[in-house]
């Protein structure tokens, strides 16, 4: 793998930030940007993802394009993955998980992505949850031939829609990862790091 420093100045300038800014967010030293900028140095695993992050791109746009992969096949299966939450929705976890044990050492970005994806399916997973045990609780405790209450004939709506962002969630960051860009599965609670 050949990393192309002027990739990660020009990213930098685009963005506006000196190295001072880039070592300030990335929580790297200033001598550690300015050895990666000028190629006195290679950026290894946590760095390369610390300014990846940092210039809010994946870690493989650093990589020379000639050495790049269009699209890894492993990242794809992962994010398609999630769709086992349309026959069960722990299977959107379960799937990702057992691709994600499988395959993360393989690349910085099948670590990241399958930690964005986690986090974010377990997120939505106990937020669905919570909506049905409220819309059972409610609907074992009406009393028969009460009216239904704002409250349990809102629930319904909430979980489809609930189903419906988490589909178009997937779907855009399928799509950006195909331009090369940054996924975004939010919002999440952070299980992984």
């Amino acid at each position: 793998m050949e990393i192309n420093y002027r990739k990660i100045k020009e990213l930098r300038t685009q963005k506006g930030f000196s190295q001072e800014a880039l070592a300030e967010k990335s929580g790297l030293s200033l001598r550690t940007v300015q050895r990666i900028e000028n190629g006195e140095t290679f950026p290894r695993g946590d760095s390369l993802k610390r300014m990846a992050s940092a210039l809010d791109v994946l870690p493989e746009t650093f990589i020379h394009t000639e050495n790049r992969q269009k699209n890894d096949p492993i990242i794809t299966t992962l994010q398609l993955s999630q769709f086992g939450f349309l026959l069960f929705p722990p299977l959107s976890i379960l799937i990702p998980l057992w691709i994600w044990i499988k395959e993360k050492e393989s690349s910085v970005s099948v670590e990241n992505v399958g930690k964005s994806v986690l986090n974010f399916q377990i997120s939505w997973n106990i937020l669905l949850l919570f909506l049905f045990i409220f819309f059972f609780i409610s609907m074992a405790t009406r009393q028969p031939g009460d009216m239904l209450t704002f409250k349990q004939v809102l629930s319904l709506p909430f979980i489809v829609l609930l189903y419906i962002y988490n589909f178009g969630i997937i779907i855009i960051n399928i799509f950006l990862y195909k331009k090369k860009e940054k996924v975004r599965y939010f919002p999440a609670i952070r299980f992984f790091n």
